[in-house]
């Protein structure tokens, strides 16, 4: 078979561009077309629409009150707000360079070359996208427990107390660093991974190695949780759907670009969106011990 010629990218780049956001939305936990986690941001849709930003507005309480039949009930609740924030998108860029010699070593043609770059491009947006969110933890309300060390049970059912006592609608999530996991469920005389204890949920973790819901709140793993505290502790996030914001203006998208002089063509993978905290009494930031 041929090598695969310039000419070749460029009429394969929406095929490229298809397998990248297949990969990007599998991967990713909180992207809406695929994420998991996607139910537990707010969200504003952009996309063929004017602007880049929206502000998600935090509006103050108000109260009901009884009636009196007959009576002209007259306590009015102004839709006032107490707060919020403006998210603004930006461009987000990965940038994969193809060689005119690395393409002749696609012995299998195209299809290898659609593969291999769309998983590239896939996965390194769905990591910024991730990194994004979860970067966010620090600016959550201050972590339950302390540094240095591993969640306890007990811990954990604390952030479920506090975000009830915020009025924090349900359900809620937990996003945690694998090891924060590890450390998590085993930690001393735990009743989560204990089946007589906990039944089903126990009996998941032996059938499956990673429990979903725990208490109601349902848990998520991720390699992208960052380092905080100087690198003590993992920074990840426990919060409600009313806690974190997000602004998508443009889909994915990738465009070839030929550089002659230096023999090859690049794949310009791009996406504009933007993330921010709402409202920190909404979610909190999980520190778990580091590995």
């Amino acid at each position: 078979m041929g090598a695969t010629t310039t000419a070749t990218i460029t009429e394969q780049v929406s095929l490229i561009e298809g397998a990248a956001r297949l990969w990007f939305q599998s991967r990713s936990l909180f992207y809406p077309a695929g994420g998991v986690a996607t139910n537990w941001l707010q969200w504003k849709d952009l996309r063929n629409l004017p602007g880049v930003s929206h502000r998600f507005n935090k509006f103050s309480e108000i109260t009901a009150g009884d009636a009196t039949e007959g009576d002209d009930y007259t306590n009015t609740s102004a839709l006032d707000t107490s707060g919020g924030t403006t998210v603004t998108a930006g461009e987000k860029v990965v940038i994969v360079p193809i060689t005119d010699l690395a393409k002749r070593g696609y012995n299998w043609g195209p299809e290898e070359l659609i593969a291999n770059a769309g998983r590239a491009c896939g996965l390194a947006m769905a990591k910024k996208f991730d990194k994004d969110v979860l970067a966010l933890n620090s600016s959550l309300g201050t972590s339950k427990n302390g540094t240095g060390t591993a969640l306890t049970a007990a811990e954990f059912m604390l952030y479920m107390e506090a975000l009830a006592a915020n009025d924090a609608p349900e359900p809620y999530c937990a996003v945690f660093h694998p090891w924060g996991w590890y450390e998590f469920v085993t930690e001393s005389a735990s009743p989560i991974i204990d089946a007589a204890k906990s039944d089903r949920v126990g009996a998941e973790f032996w059938g499956t190695g990673f429990v979903q819901e725990i208490m109601g709140v349902a848990c998520f793993r991720s390699t992208n949780v960052p380092s905080e505290n100087a690198a003590a502790d993992r920074g990840g996030v426990f919060m409600s759907s009313w806690a974190i914001g997000c602004v998508l203006c443009e889909d994915m998208k990738i465009e070839p670009q030929r550089d002659a002089s230096a023999r090859l063509t690049e794949l310009v993978c791009t996406m504009t969106y933007g993330v921010g905290v709402i409202d920190n009494t909404m979610g909190f930031q999980l520190l778990q011990d580091i590995d």
